[in-house]
């Protein structure tokens, strides 16, 4: 038999069963379930134990939630501020109490992020801000403080400005607009409304933990603030009541309270509905009837 160049093979005309858009379609619908299955074991309980949590908590950023008053109605807001309201703020006194400890601790912030609710709602900013600057000037010079406002009110833009120029505050302006509220990510949708993620092990965090860091609010910390936010509706009251030391892993708030979250939906699979969960509408009930107290820091 005569040897055959690989021409032979390129001259035969086969034509496709399927179109090159669809082959390309299923393609990527294939791969996407390999690498959710791949996610799917990560994430259980098997995965964790042999592979250890995906994310782990930062040791040197900070996200405090100076307030839960808002002069927006985000839908799905993730500290639940439209769904939940309350006028607790954190206080002057609460922010020197951590300073001081951190430096008790020798831990050293790279980042500070202050954020709510809407930030320069809360009365105490100016005094806040000026706290955190010295101990940036004395303990961190490279610290950057960030204050993330939604810049709609006139005052917010001004105090924000102010704080700028006096104490190298970076803003982040959200600029957001009543159009834009409904693009948030679906926090109400609780993975333990779904099946899916009934063998997941919680401990593996998101990458919220190491990209915004341990979350400081008035009732203590938490692994991130959206956990803080979280605690707040259900009423646990498991925040530490003193800067966590850094071999604190804070799985027992993992456990509890991403169970709760869409952002862990999103980070896993996803989050799509933009209605609330059974066990978010449930517990928005509850809150409304019996606000729930929560020790403070």
């Amino acid at each position: 038999m005569p040897n055959r160049t690989p021409d032979s093979f390129y001259k035969r005309k086969i034509k496709p069963l399927l179109p090159a858009g669809l082959r390309n379609r299923l393609a990527d619908l294939k791969k996407s379930i390999r690498l959710q299955k791949r996610t799917d074991y990560r994430i259980s309980h098997e995965g964790t134990k042999k592979l250890g949590p995906e994310y782990s908590r930062s040791r040197d950023l900070m996200e405090i939630d100076l307030t839960y008053l808002c002069n927006l109605s985000c839908h799905h807001c993730n500290r639940s501020c439209p769904q939940a309201p309350s006028d607790d703020q954190i206080s002057v006194e609460q922010i020197k109490k951590m300073l001081a400890e951190s430096v008790a601790k020798k831990i050293t912030w790279k980042r500070m992020r202050l954020l709510g609710g809407e930030p320069t709602l809360n009365t105490d900013l100016v005094a806040i801000v000026k706290e955190i600057f010295n101990y940036k000037k004395e303990y961190s010079p490279d610290m950057q403080i960030i204050l993330v406002t939604n810049g709609v009110l006139d005052k917010s833009r001004e105090l924000a400005q102010e704080l700028n120029r006096d104490y190298e505050v970076i803003i982040e302006d959200s600029s957001k607009q009543p159009f834009r509220q409904l693009e948030f990510i679906a926090f109400n949708q609780a993975p333990l409304d779904d099946p899916k993620y009934k063998d997941v092990d919680y401990t593996n965090g998101c990458h919220i933990l190491k990209d915004c860091g341990l979350g400081f609010t008035p009732y203590g910390f938490y692994p991130c603030a959206i956990a803080g936010g979280i605690d707040r509706i259900l009423g646990k009251d498991i925040a530490r009541k003193s800067v966590p030391e850094t071999d604190d892993e804070m799985f027992d708030h993992l456990e509890t309270l991403c169970a709760w979250c869409g952002h862990f939906r999103m980070n896993y699979g996803s989050a799509k509905d933009q209605g609330a969960s059974p066990s978010w509408i449930s517990i928005y009930e509850e809150y409304r009837k019996n606000k729930p107290e929560l020790s403070k820091y």
